[in-house]
């Protein structure tokens, strides 16, 4: 009539024998948390006497000092140049590439490391919209609802600098509003 639980019958159903087991701790070890952070192994007998490498000395965060990191733009003379001129650029639905490109030298972080880097823009002009009309750039009257910021995040390691050359800025019209990211 009751189906026969012990663990040695043939019937015992797996997944109750294993809830069984984790609940009274014999299932495994639980403190294989430990590892994950340090990603290495304590154990000094490895499978097939295999040795993993040792971990890359790295510099801790704690000290790097943030006074001696250095960010500056490589083609400096370029920007420089355009700035004086009042660069305009239309978007498109499909976007645009910047440019002159954003392309950053950076000094005084250890060379060992990968680092993540983000790039913010932000509107500095009214939030309205401009055309193109008779030589020259004329405000439409229309409003943007523009985000505060595009947040993309490259990756890249310390020697070549940090370039930026796939940032695209675009514009994309919904329902009758236009927005620009």
């Amino acid at each position: 009539m009751y189906p026969n639980y012990y663990q040695n019958s043939h019937n015992y159903p797996v997944a109750a024998q294993n809830q069984q087991t984790d609940a009274n701790g014999q299932h495994g070890n639980h403190d294989y948390l430990q590892y994950a952070a340090n990603q290495y192994w304590t154990q000094t007998v490895y499978m097939n006497n295999y040795n993993p490498p040792a971990p890359p000395v790295q510099t801790p965060f704690e000290q790097i000092n943030p006074d001696s990191i250095k960010v500056t733009l490589h083609d400096t003379k370029l920007w420089k140049a355009f700035h004086v001129l009042d660069n305009e650029m239309v978007t498109l639905p499909n976007g645009r590439q910047i440019f002159p490109t954003l392309h950053y030298d950076v000094a005084g972080l250890p060379h060992s490391a990968n680092y993540i880097f983000g790039l913010k823009l932000q509107r500095v002009n009214k939030n309205y919209l401009m055309e193109y009309r008779g030589g020259e750039w004329k405000e439409t009257g229309k409003s943007v609802k523009a985000d505060l910021e595009s947040n993309e995040i490259f990756a890249g390691v310390m020697g070549g600098g940090v370039n930026f050359k796939n940032a695209r800025i675009q514009s994309v019209r919904m329902n009758e509003e236009v927005h620009c990211n």
